[in-house]
């Protein structure tokens, strides 16, 4: 039986993250969107109604949801129930689950789901998951430093005590760099007493921090062995054992974080998956107790609608979007399995009638294709600036790129001061920023621009009289398309400018697609409002995919003619 341990650490539950619908070979189509609208509101189903007879949407994928509250906000409970529910219930019972790919909220749907109240019984195990993970983490302080000894010297405990999930970061690396010593040890000590005792220790110690499971996915037996073989019965007894293991993990993870049935499940992972499986389990469900934080975009939850348990504090990585994908390819990892995510757009505004206005320029746009000025409002800021330079950067970068490689006429201000009223006339792309929800109007929005905001808040009412956010105020001026957060949403929640315009400039996406791979985030702030088909620039691409991305890390899926399910 041959071992190799020299493979990359990867405890079991980053094996578990995230699947998606990823880029396809043909844009996404109508049928494979489902509309969703107040039935309890005449006029949000009238724009449905409109929308689907517009674009072709099959009269089985258009949901009336019986919604009490006309106001832009509502309760988790109520979200979960009136709207989560019902629509996996519809999708489910039609046949729908893995055809539709695309959700629509429309006028008359809430914009946002408030945050979770506090709760003493979810506090109490939040502290008492708190007390597990730090108990854990001083096993494998221990474990490590003792490894780390035997490989190099006795481990120097840090002068300050880190935060535990930092220090376990920490751990991690010193444990695979003396576990990498250890190994080449053992190797360069091949058949002595020294060797063998080294390598024994060296198996013993990952067990205990990778588990079983990781032992035994890096284990395989000679060629010649016959199946019979002693050794060959009992690694497939254990490979056995672990999968029947890992269907009980399974469902035990399923259950609800309060649900006490899920400590078999960290039983289990301590067993087969080692220290590092079960630190990740207690870190997500410490996540998953926390009830700060946890306020969001009623779209941005739709999209993990067929996620059962997953933290509502903060946010969720979004697995379609693109940097994630070329950081898996560069590490030449697939894509791990879980539910997959839907894109999601609204067609909403300040009224109804400027919500199907929405519906008619995309179509006007598609048709003679918009034309215009494009105008990028950075503010001069060193780009290696933390947070704010990359951002200000990325608008500099997607200004220059449109003016070098396309025929549209582009102003870019690389000044503090902003785009001031009346200055940006023929306008058919925009991004800028910051003015926080004091809109200016600088602009004259040509049928089919596309355009947002940069700056916190800006889409916290669309219908607010005297509201000034951007989402709100553009609308009302007769953008075609555009996004924002709905409460505080952190800058690095955005899409970046570059990521967002290039692939739109591409031709090749329809403005849904472009949204869901580059929106870093689910679970969270930011909404989408515009038509989800609409391809401003399908007729007569300024940018090839190479312009908009980097050619060497452009994920492989994202070509024509290829899709990765």
């Amino acid at each position: 039986m041959r071992k190799e341990l020299l493979l990359p650490l990867m405890a079991w539950f980053g094996c578990i993250l995230w699947f998606s619908w990823a880029a396809s070979g043909a844009p996404l189509q109508s049928d494979e969107l489902l509309l969703i609208y107040n039935a309890a509101d005449r006029e949000s189903r009238e724009v449905a109604v409109y929308y689907a007879n517009t674009r072709n949407v099959p009269a089985d994928q258009v949901l009336g949801l019986e919604l009490n509250t006309r106001g832009e906000e509502m309760p988790p409970d109520e979200f979960e129930a009136a709207v989560r529910a019902p629509i996996r219930a519809y999708l489910e019972q039609r046949g729908l689950r893995e055809k539709v790919r695309c959700l629509v909220t429309f006028y008359g749907v809430p914009i946002r789901v408030s945050a979770r109240p506090q709760s003493p019984q979810r506090a109490k195990l939040l502290e008492q998951r708190k007390e597990e993970f730090r108990a854990v983490l001083a096993e494998f302080r221990a474990i490590v430093g003792e490894l780390d000894s035997t490989a190099t010297r006795p481990a120097r405990r840090p002068s300050r005590p880190a935060e535990p999930e930092i220090e376990w970061r920490q751990l991690q690396q010193k444990y695979g760099q003396a576990r990498q010593l250890l190994a080449e040890q053992a190797g360069a000590n091949a058949g002595t007493a020294e060797g063998r005792a080294v390598f024994a220790k060296l198996l013993q110690t990952v067990q205990q921090i990778e588990g079983t499971a990781a032992l035994v996915a890096q284990m395989s037996v000679s060629g010649d062995a016959p199946a019979d073989h002693p050794t060959v019965r009992q690694l497939q007894a254990v490979k056995e054992r672990l999968k029947a293991d890992d269907e009980r993990l399974k469902e035990a993870l399923a259950r609800d974080v309060e649900d006490p049935a899920r400590a078999e499940g960290r039983e289990l992972l301590r067993q087969n998956h080692g220290l590092n499986g079960l630190l990740l389990a207690l870190q997500e469900e410490m996540l998953m107790l926390r009830d700060d934080e946890t306020q969001a975009a009623l779209d941005s939850e739709l999209a993990l609608l067929w996620w059962d348990q997953y933290p509502r504090h903060r946010w969720v990585m979004n697995s379609m979007n693109w940097r994630y994908r070329a950081g898996l390819a560069a590490r030449n990892s697939p894509p791990p399995a879980r539910p997959p995510v839907l894109m999601v757009s609204r067609i909403d505004g300040p009224t109804s009638s400027i919500a199907r206005g929405l519906i008619d320029k995309a179509l006007a746009g598609e048709k003679a294709g918009p034309t215009g000025r494009a105008y990028f409002d950075a503010r001069g800021m060193n780009a290696k600036k933390e947070g704010f330079g990359p951002y200000d950067e990325a608008l500099r970068q997607i200004a220059g790129t449109v003016r070098s490689k396309t025929s549209i006429a582009v102003r870019l201000d690389n000044r503090e001061k902003l785009f001031g009223r009346g200055e940006c006339p023929n306008t058919v792309l925009y991004c800028g920023w910051y003015s926080l929800r004091r809109y200016i109007d600088a602009f004259t929005f040509v049928p089919g621009a596309v355009g947002y905001h940069l700056a916190s808040f800006e889409a916290i009412s669309l219908k607010k009289p005297g509201e000034q956010g951007w989402c709100k105020r553009m609308l009302e001026d007769g953008i075609t398309a555009t996004l924002g957060p709905v409460a505080e949403p952190y800058l690095q929640s955005f899409p970046r400018p570059d990521d967002f315009f290039g692939l739109l400039l591409t031709g090749r996406f329809t403005l849904a697609e472009v949204y869901a791979y580059t929106v870093p985030f689910h679970s969270w702030m930011q909404m989408l409002i515009g038509d989800p088909l609409y391809r401003p620039f399908a007729k007569s691409p300024p940018l090839k995919l190479e312009d908009a991305l980097p050619p060497e890390i452009i994920p492989a899926e994202y070509q024509p003619g290829t899709r990765a399910e």
